[in-house]
């Protein structure tokens, strides 16, 4: 596919290079598809599980496709409705008597049909070591996670 090339750019149609907006801009032509600059702040890692998602007291099994501390992507069969407070179990062991688990509240940022999209709004200082220690070691770079904790991953509302 050859790349969008805007009338009047440097780039001329001949020219099979891509034409790249300024930095200023939100999004660039790649291979003639729209992209998105990436915005996240916190490194995600491939990490298949089993959790549990509960809305309005009623708790739905999904499968995780990423994770990061920030949030999550899973595989559901529910639709859950964008805005939803949710909460997350991650059941870290098989043990029935003494559970090791991580809890985590949450919010829907997108649900579309078979994948949901959690970002991760509290949890107490064991399930986020757990959480760190999970994303640490499933990334090619331990030492980035540790990095980037010294950056907000959110930007604060001090409107209330």
């Amino acid at each position: 596919m050859e790349p969008i090339i805007r009338k009047g750019a440097k780039n001329a149609p001949g020219n099979r290079d891509l034409f790249l907006p300024r930095k200023s801009r939100r999004h660039f032509f790649l291979e003639g598809c729209l992209m998105a600059r990436e915005r996240r702040k916190r490194t995600r890692v491939k990490f298949r599980f089993e959790a549990l998602v509960a809305v309005d007291n009623q708790s739905v099994r999904v499968q995780s496709r990423n994770l990061s501390l920030k949030g999550m992507l899973c595989n559901t069969d529910k639709i859950f409705q964008e805005g939803q407070v949710c909460r997350v179990i991650l059941n870290l062991t098989q043990e029935e008597a003494e559970p090791v688990r991580a809890v985590i509240l949450g919010r829907i940022i997108r649900s579309v049909p078979s994948e949901t999209a959690i970002d991760f709004n509290l949890m107490d200082a064991e399930s986020f070591f757990h959480l760190k220690r999970i994303v640490e070691y499933h990334s090619q770079e331990p030492e980035r996670i540790t990095r980037e904790l010294l950056t907000a991953a959110f930007s604060p509302n001090l409107d209330g």
